[in-house]
């Protein structure tokens, strides 16, 4: 779901903007997702506030600059490293083809934004998401302009057949009661200084995105040996919790 988001908010290039997501749930995960497009430039910060997390939860930022869209960069404020994915010119994948089921449930104000709530499902997937989608949102019709083989063009051609086409002002996602909430709550033109589209200051982590998954796992690792044997129980109990154990 995170990551849909993140592809939504993200498309937006072709002018100055900012735009803010807030995410909440039952379980206790909170947090941002904030992303900054600047002359072409995208920067998108997710800031995930969770107990159950070694350090209470995690930052991580993925930057795409103009000169080469193809490539995004992964970025660990903390350890001030990247990694490095590049797309390529692939083939389409068989994500490209999928068909989704989009039920129209209703017109509603959401987020001061008048919204078509959908329930939107990937034919073949257990999972659904929600949305509430506007085409009020700034400068939607340039972000629908600027979709590619990069994004999930299928689903949004399968909204627009329903009468949904729009920007997603709220997204629910999850299943087996474990439902994350993502309200828009800001889209508005802003200068960005050029210091959020540049890599000076980092270290690139070797083995692209699994290097950053490994790095990620021993910055947990490295957490929790500084816990005392009760604050280790009290974080394995809020695991077994959050996922119904």
């Amino acid at each position: 779901m995170a990551l849909s988001a993140l592809l939504l908010s993200g498309a937006i290039t072709a002018q100055s903007t900012y735009i803010e997501f807030k995410m909440n749930s039952a379980d206790g995960i909170g947090g941002t997702m904030k992303t900054y497009t600047q002359d072409g430039n995208v920067r998108t910060d997710i800031n995930m506030v969770a107990a159950a997390m070694p350090g209470g939860g995690m930052k991580r930022s993925v930057l795409i600059l103009k000169n080469d869209p193809k490539t995004s960069y992964l970025l660990n404020d903390e350890r001030k490293t990247y990694s490095v994915n590049t797309m390529g010119d692939r083939e389409p994948s068989i994500s490209d083809h999928t068909e989704y089921e989009v039920t129209v449930l209703g017109k509603e104000k959401v987020n001061g934004y008048d919204a078509t709530h959908v329930k939107v499902k990937a034919k073949g997937a257990q999972m659904e998401e929600e949305l509430w989608t506007s085409p009020g949102v700034l400068y939607y019709d340039k972000y629908k302009a600027s979709l590619t083989k990069y994004t999930s063009a299928p689903m949004y051609k399968a909204l627009a057949a329903k009468g949904a086409d729009g920007f997603p002002v709220r997204i629910v996602a999850g299943d087996h009661g474990h439902a994350v909430q993502m309200d828009l709550v800001k889209a508005e033109v802003k200068s960005n200084p050029a210091s959020l589209f540049s890599l000076d200051g980092y270290t690139k982590t070797e083995g692209g995105y699994a290097g950053a998954m490994r790095e990620g796992a021993q910055g947990a690792l490295d957490y929790m040996k500084n816990m005392t044997p009760e604050q280790r129980q009290q974080w394995i109990d809020s695991l077994r919790r959050a996922h119904g154990r």
